[in-house]
């Protein structure tokens, strides 16, 4: 992936944003998957109003933003993308970072043998729980309780399968975004502040920790790996089911979900990926009891 701009402040986002990809082996970089985004810095808005509010539009390989101050386009078969950003986007690191250069490379990534699932994905004891939910089932909830128990975070809300040699788990995620209401459940978040997201919602940002001296986050897993549905109980205690890989399967691929609908090798691949174990969790408010019911799946 190379990032082409004049501006300074763009190059040095753009280092500190993916420069732990830097370390990944030989044998993981795919020298026919190359991309190109040209980052080109518009004179200023003059104006206070600037949102991170973005006008997303998928139409087969083209990808389209546009927001106060910003325009981006991609072409993910030629591998190029190109972005007009005014400089009040880039004071705004995060957006500017996550939810745009995220975003574009995230599309580009659907056509180079990665199947985005809508799915939280922990490593704890280096096993993989993966897991599934629409949205509002509380994976980031569970994902962060887990977190604060000593777990990683491959994803916080999309994951993508790799099938080629051997299946793989690739996620970057660099935050986690929770409910307001978590707050009652976690005091420590008392002061971090909302935010609206591009889709509307309002989240509370929480910047995850970075592993290492070397300012690395994992980016891949090949392991163990247990699949689990998350679902609304009824009842107040948490209750872990295991069900037939079929079933599981059925349900993923009739819940898609707009965005992550972009691959036709969907189907073929969660069909076919190597978990050892599929579940259901039927999931009430006991959050500390749920935790531990995944954690057994590690030990």
């Amino acid at each position: 992936m190379t990032f082409m701009t004049s501006s300074k402040d763009v190059s040095n986002l753009v280092e500190k944003r993916f420069e732990h990809w830097q370390d990944l082996p030989e044998y993981l970089i795919r020298p026919d998957a190359s991309m190109l985004i040209k980052i080109n810095e518009l004179s200023s808005t003059g104006s206070d109003e600037i949102t991170e509010n973005v006008q997303f539009h998928i139409e087969n390989q083209f990808l389209t933003g546009s927001g106060i101050g910003l325009n981006f386009h991609v072409d993910r078969e030629s591998g190029i993308a190109e972005v007009w950003i005014a400089p009040e986007i880039l004071k705004r690191t995060s957006f500017f970072t996550h939810d745009i250069l995220g975003a574009i490379v995230r599309f580009f990534v659907f056509s180079r043998d990665r199947v985005p699932l809508h799915a939280s994905t922990i490593i704890s004891n280096e096993t993989a729980l993966i897991l599934y939910g629409r949205s509002g089932s509380g994976k980031s909830t569970l994902s962060y309780q887990l977190l604060k128990r000593g777990a990683e975070i491959l994803s916080e809300s999309a994951v993508f399968i790799a099938s080629e040699d051997q299946y793989r788990l690739w996620g970057d995620v660099q935050m986690i975004y929770l409910r307001p209401d978590v707050r009652a459940l976690f005091p420590e978040l008392a002061s971090y502040p909302d935010k609206k997201l591009p889709n509307g919602k309002t989240k509370i940002p929480v910047q995850l920790p970075i592993l290492g001296t070397k300012n690395q986050r994992r980016l891949h897993f090949s392991g163990t790996m247990h699949l689990i549905v998350l679902e609304k109980s009824e009842s107040e205690q948490s209750d872990l089911v295991k069900v037939s890989h079929q079933e599981v399967i059925g349900k993923l691929n009739s819940e898609r979900e707009s965005g992550f609908d972009l691959s036709d090798k969907f189907y073929e691949t969660i069909k076919n990926m190597p978990v050892n174990s599929t579940y259901v969790l039927k999931s009430g408010n006991d959050l500390a009891f749920k935790a531990g019911l995944l954690e057994n799946l590690c030990n």
